[in-house]
């Protein structure tokens, strides 16, 4: 805009972040943006590993979508909610991280191990068979 355009007007632009949003050229021609750190980015949360299946789709964390995506090849349980978090697509289902099997009770979903099939909960004392005296 020329000079005597610019006063008090609010020109658009891209600064390029992915995790920003209400991006704003200021009077001298810098590009501001506001940025979040609601998705589910292990880097946003500590590195957990159990929160890294969404990219930032710069529309802002009041946005329908939360302003986040799910990560080519990840699933969201919850997409666009607060209380989302990371899961496994198994049968066209969506399960949220650390779900037991409906089946059997001795599979989770853990998204550290599979993002598209039942793994053994190793965590679960009942289903190690190496600990039990009365099997067979």
């Amino acid at each position: 805009l020329p000079p005597e355009e610019r006063e008090g007007a609010v020109v658009a632009c891209d600064d390029w972040e992915p995790c920003s949003y209400n991006d704003v050229c200021t009077t001298d021609g810098a590009c501001v943006a506001t940025e979040y750190f609601s998705c589910l980015i292990s880097d946003f949360w500590g590195g957990d590993p159990t929160k890294d299946c969404e990219v930032c789709d710069g529309s802002g964390p009041a946005s329908p979508t939360r302003g986040c995506a799910a990560k080519d090849g990840h699933y969201v349980y919850n997409a666009g909610r607060d209380d989302r978090v990371c899961g496994c697509r198994i049968d066209g289902v969506v399960w949220p991280h650390g779900a037991q099997d409906p089946r059997r009770p001795c599979f989770i979903c853990d998204v550290t191990q599979s993002r598209d099939a039942w793994v053994t909960d190793l965590d679960d004392v009942s289903c190690d068979v190496t600990a039990q005296s009365n099997w067979y």
